[in-house]
């Protein structure tokens, strides 16, 4: 996969585009009562965490390998930890052989400090 590239369109505020197509959706929004989340993973990494930003996305550094799935089930069972929820409310709806996800999150209790202290909040809810 390629690094994201700028480029512009037509409101003059660059776009972050990969070949995966375009990831200009908010990082973090409501779709009805559920939390979709466009997520950046970083595998075998020291430490689990939330990094920051990734162009549109969250940044999260996991412990795990990337291999046979399992960074994936590692971001599923960490998230459904930081937000409150059960490990079955959490889906990884998009990016499954990538490092570019989108988890939804059913019903999160709450929102992780390491999100707020970053000011990613939500887009309001539908």
């Amino acid at each position: 996969m390629k690094s994201p590239r700028h480029s512009d369109v037509s409101n003059g505020q660059p776009a972050i585009t990969t070949d995966e197509g375009d990831l200009g959706l908010p990082a973090i929004r409501y779709q009805g009562e559920n939390l979709l989340l466009q997520l950046y993973v970083q595998p075998k990494a020291s430490r689990d965490q939330i990094v920051g930003l990734h162009g549109a996305a969250i940044k999260l550094a996991i412990t795990a390998p990337p291999v046979d799935g399992k960074a994936n089930s590692h971001i599923l069972k960490l998230l459904a930890k930081m937000f409150g929820v059960s490990k079955s409310q959490v889906l990884l709806t998009k990016g499954e052989l990538s490092r570019h996800k989108q988890v939804q999150i059913n019903a999160p209790f709450t929102l992780p400090a390491a999100l707020l202290s970053l000011g990613i909040l939500p887009e309001s809810k539908l």
